[in-house]
């Protein structure tokens, strides 16, 4: 019987392009000491940062906000109590565990490390998005579109784990092998593009901090958009989904089949696995 797993290297080889060998090994090899703070700062503190914002909502003197928001709104449930910020200790605790065993296998077993990474940031990327769809739900008052934006967010999540099956099946056993053509350009610019979006957040920025209109601009956007915002939350999470099954299901295979994969890019061990990994075998 076929399953995700039981693919042979036959079948998957055209499936893993030279710039996802690349990012899978540059992923783990970089990953230490600014890059690993920056993680754990951005994931963690972003989810405890959500949940305190939420928590605000719920607190705070309905009466004295600019925009009034609805106080039976049943998500105002999920901050109102204290109780509940264990769901933020999960998070935070997966986050952690992602740093800790892929700074154990880094220069170890660079691909089981890679494979690793993917998988347990897959397991924090899906509740620590619900977290953000449930803060900025608080903020719509309309509970026929609240009804709506949680009916289109659950059918996001089933239709990317359906999609994300189908997809990696006609990977493995069908014609479709190769990534997007967008995908494989971002992943081979991937830098660049990190470049980029740090200095447009840098120009962004210094107008506001200069600018007392872009600041006016801003919060009149960011006020027009507010009940759309859980909209894009729900399609980021379904992109967010797809893409991650894909790169997890080629991690599998990136370890699985290391050493053909090794022989066939033309690595050295010691680059591919890492410089400790015969002490470690």
């Amino acid at each position: 019987m076929k399953n995700l797993l039981s693919g042979t290297f036959e079948q998957v080889e055209d499936a893993l392009s030279e710039s996802f060998v690349s990012y899978c090994l540059h992923n783990v090899k970089s990953f230490k000491g600014w890059r690993v703070f920056l993680f754990i700062l951005l994931f963690i503190g972003g989810a405890y940062f959500m949940y305190g914002m939420g928590r605000g909502i719920v607190t705070s003197n309905n009466n004295e906000l600019t925009v009034p928001l609805d106080p039976n709104n049943e998500y105002r449930f999920f901050f109102s109590n204290f109780r509940f910020l264990w769901y933020i200790h999960i998070i935070a605790f997966l986050v952690i565990l992602t740093a800790i065993m892929t700074l154990k296998y880094r220069g170890k077993h660079n691909i089981k490390g890679s494979l690793i990474y993917h998988f347990i940031s897959l397991l924090f990327f899906l509740p620590s998005m619900t977290l953000g769809f449930a803060v900025f739900q608080s903020f719509v008052n309309n509970s026929v579109l609240r009804t709506i934006y949680t009916i289109l967010f659950i059918v996001c999540i089933i239709y990317a784990f359906v999609k994300g099956y189908k997809n990696a099946f006609a990977m493995i056993y069908e014609d479709k092998k190769q990534r997007s053509a967008i995908i494989e350009w971002a992943s081979k610019h991937r830098q660049a593009i990190l470049s980029v979006l740090i200095a447009f957040s840098g120009v962004n920025y210094f107008f506001k901090t200069t600018n007392e209109s872009a600041q006016d601009f801003e919060k009149n956007l960011l006020g027009a958009l507010i009940d759309y915002i859980t909209i894009i939350v729900s399609l980021a999470t379904l992109f967010g989904l797809l893409y991650m099954f894909s790169v997890l299901i080629r991690s599998f295979y990136l370890f699985k089949y290391s050493e053909s994969f090794r022989v066939k890019f033309g690595y050295e061990k010691e680059e591919w696995y890492g410089e400790k990994y015969e002490e470690a075998s």
